[in-house]
């Protein structure tokens, strides 16, 4: 009787030993672009966020500006987070110099494959949850990236007061150069910037055939987890003929192709993204194409949309 209290003794003290002793693992994020403003990361309008741990806790995507740090995962990919684990983050997060995490739940054991590099390198289980460190941009780093963006549209309209029509056209072009390795602050970026932006001025006024740069966000929903999104950028080139319109990517990570009709600025058709193919829907003018997509699969509910943009004037 006396060696079983020992033995039970024992376990309670290693229990209790252990208890709130919560060891993550940090992978740091190697992307070319690691910032959520006009980049693959999402922002949004507003989300919880619990504020009583070393740094805040987000259980949603931020509504400012940040960039991505890494990501902490626990080796148990079923293990349930509780305040024990959200202390942990915490901490690991401030470590890394980070100034807050973003819980996601079904999310990949890296942070690549939101940011679509190496996709198949990545393995993933639905119902693991994870934690991406970031560190918000500060003022001066949103300033610096306006600057050269303002300084890139001058040199290549002049004068012409259509350089600030252009402003978000030239930010995604910074996000696409930079997810491609590019460094605009270099001449070659500066000569990559002003043939990326030749190709997507339109042959003639309200002709939709030509260069169209393209944003887009994608999700999958089970009933394991919720959906997590993520987003991907490229070019694309659309072709008219009546009504039919085709658009073929030929630049990004992610491969697009849409056949369908366009009627009254209304279009309709088939969307391939990657391995999904999905009936869509959208609108289109001279300036902006917007499709949206929804598709159900092995995996679950996968849901969308795509924005193709190009420059105006000149």
């Amino acid at each position: 009787m006396k060696s079983r209290s020992i033995t039970v003794a024992t376990a309670i003290v290693f229990a209790l030993a252990f208890t709130g002793c919560v060891n993550l693992r940090y992978s740091k994020y190697t992307g070319l672009d690691t910032s959520s403003r006009y980049g693959p990361w999402p922002e949004g309008s507003g989300t919880m966020a619990e504020t009583r741990f070393a740094v805040p806790i987000y259980r949603g995507w931020p509504d400012k500006p940040y960039k991505v740090l890494g990501s902490l995962r626990h080796e148990d990919v079923n293990a349930r987070w509780n305040d024990d684990f959200f202390a942990a983050a915490a901490n690991e997060a401030k470590k890394h110099n980070g100034d807050a995490v973003i819980i996601r739940e079904g999310a990949e054991w890296g942070v690549s494959k939101i940011a679509d590099t190496k996709p198949s390198s990545i393995l993933s289980s639905s119902r693991q949850t994870t934690a991406l460190v970031i560190r918000f941009l500060t003022p001066e780093e949103i300033s610096a990236q306006n600057r050269r963006v303002v300084e890139l549209l001058k040199a290549f309209f002049g004068n012409d007061p259509a350089a600030a029509a252009n402003q978000d056209v030239a930010n995604l072009v910074r996000v696409y150069l930079s997810n491609s390795g590019i460094d605009l602050n270099t001449d070659e970026g500066k000569r990559q910037f002003n043939d990326t932006m030749t190709k997507l001025r339109p042959s003639a006024p309200g002709n939709l055939s030509g260069g169209w740069l393209f944003k887009g966000s994608e999700s999958v929903e089970s009933a394991l987890s919720g959906g997590d999104e993520k987003g991907f950028i490229g070019l694309a080139s659309v072709s008219v003929d009546g009504e039919n319109v085709a658009i073929i990517s030929n630049g990004g990570t992610v491969e697009i192709n849409f056949t369908g009709t366009l009627s009254k600025n209304r279009l309709n058709g088939q969307l391939g993204i990657g391995g999904v193919s999905s009936k869509c829907e959208g609108a289109a003018t001279g300036e902006k194409i917007s499709i949206s997509f929804q598709s159900l699969t092995s995996d679950g509910t996968v849901r969308g949309n795509v924005v193709f943009q190009r420059a105006t004037g000149k």
